[in-house]
């Protein structure tokens, strides 16, 4: 009875040694850790931002990438030197044109400045007076000197100050005005005449009728023509 319980034994031994070497090594490994191997899980993950896989001992690791240094960048786990890009120089713009501009005004027909005139009626009085702005007319200390004939045969002469006339583009001026020497006394003139480049033709210059402090009715004219002098007025 004992022998046979032994050979019964040995039978189930050599039985469960055969079934073992039987069986697939794929198969035991794959029973062993599940559904399969765990590298090839650990292969399938990725790793977190800022780390790199590496295999360490055969086995995919993430470890932690190392930052590249200044003028390199990360390629394919490899620190490269970064290529420089020649800079995009801005495209030539063609400045813009100027519109169209006005012509200056033309200048006048005359001189401005310092003018210097003679009275025909005696030739050697001066006459001194400005001409600018477009305009005939005395300075400071200018005047209009004039000797008007009274109704009793007498003269009133009077220097008339200030005097002024606008000229016109074609060179003609003309003027007039009141006098009042004091008293009550009205003394009306006229100025006219026609100026050109540095002359001035064909002046005139009248008072009257006005009355004198006698009571006599007195009128006058005076005829001149005029000279420029230099480019300022006084």
């Amino acid at each position: 009875m004992r022998k046979a319980r032994k050979t019964m034994v040995g039978v189930l031994t050599l039985l469960l040694a055969t079934s073992a070497l039987a069986v697939p090594v794929g198969t035991a490994t794959a029973a062993s850790d599940g559904s399969g191997s765990r590298g090839a899980v650990d292969a399938s993950k990725k790793c977190k931002r800022g780390f790199v896989r590496k295999t360490v001992r055969k086995k995919p690791t993430c470890v932690k990438a190392k930052k590249c240094k200044k003028g390199f960048v990360r390629k394919k786990q490899t620190c490269v030197k970064k290529r420089r890009t020649a800079p995009t120089s801005p495209g030539s713009t063609a400045p813009p044109s100027p519109g169209p501009t006005s012509p200056p005004p033309p200048a006048p027909p005359w001189n401005d400045g310092r003018w210097r005139g003679y009275y025909a009626e005696t030739g050697s009085v001066d006459l001194l007076f400005n001409v600018l702005g477009g305009r005939v007319y005395t300075g400071g200390f200018d005047s209009f000197f004039i000797q008007a004939a009274c109704s009793d045969g007498s003269f009133d002469p009077s220097a008339i100050a200030p005097v002024a006339a606008p000229i016109a583009p074609n060179g003609d001026f003309a003027g007039s005005g009141v006098y009042s020497p004091g008293f009550g006394q009205q003394i009306p003139w006229q100025l006219s005449g026609h100026i050109s480049g540095t002359s001035i033709t064909g002046g005139t210059f009248t008072v009257g009728p006005y009355t004198d402090f006698s009571g006599n009715s007195c009128s006058g004219t005076a005829h001149f023509t005029g000279q420029w002098i230099a480019a300022y007025t006084f």
